[in-house]
């Protein structure tokens, strides 16, 4: 009998989990340790594994997908390098072996040169005189960026913008 209850209530705590997991999801996307690490607060660690690990199974968790959708959209929406989108999704736990070939794949139809340019034509749109002072400024927002500075300096080159 004590066993029939203990397995009744694992039941009902592992569709507590899972209504968890679904009511985080449902707003978007998320990687596997950040389910985790958000459960964690509320559930025991092993009950929560056996619910991400089921759900994996099901395809309700890909840490896969996650990783190119989110870098597919910090490079097309926030113009980010490859050097700033790989930081981002290291908060994520996301492993090397899953992120490298999705970057190479997401790197080689945006080129990180061509982002620097997208970026330097978006940022002096508008301005009318272009100063060292503003080229200054740029060169910063782009290292902020994560852009290597040889990239940088090459894009610059390249518009007429050096130093």
């Amino acid at each position: 009998m004590l066993n029939r209850v203990r397995y009744i209530n694992k039941i009902k705590n592992n569709q507590e989990i899972k209504n968890s997991v679904f009511s985080l999801l449902s707003y978007r996307a998320r990687s596997k340790s950040e389910l985790l690490l958000r459960l964690r607060k509320k559930y025991r660690l092993n009950d929560i594994i056996d619910v991400i690990k089921e759900l994996e199974l099901k395809g309700h968790i890909n840490d896969e997908e996650f990783t190119e959708t989110y870098a597919s959209s910090l490079i097309k929406n926030k113009l980010f390098s490859r050097k700033a989108v790989k930081h981002k999704l290291r908060s994520h736990h996301i492993s090397n072996e899953i992120l490298d070939p999705i970057l190479d794949k997401l790197y080689s139809k945006n080129d990180e040169k061509k982002l620097i340019k997208k970026i330097i034509t978006k940022k002096l749109r508008f301005k009318t005189k272009i100063n060292k002072t503003e080229i200054g400024k740029l060169t910063i927002y782009l290292k902020r960026k994560g852009f290597y500075w040889n990239d940088i300096k090459v894009a610059l080159i390249e518009s007429n913008l050096s130093f």
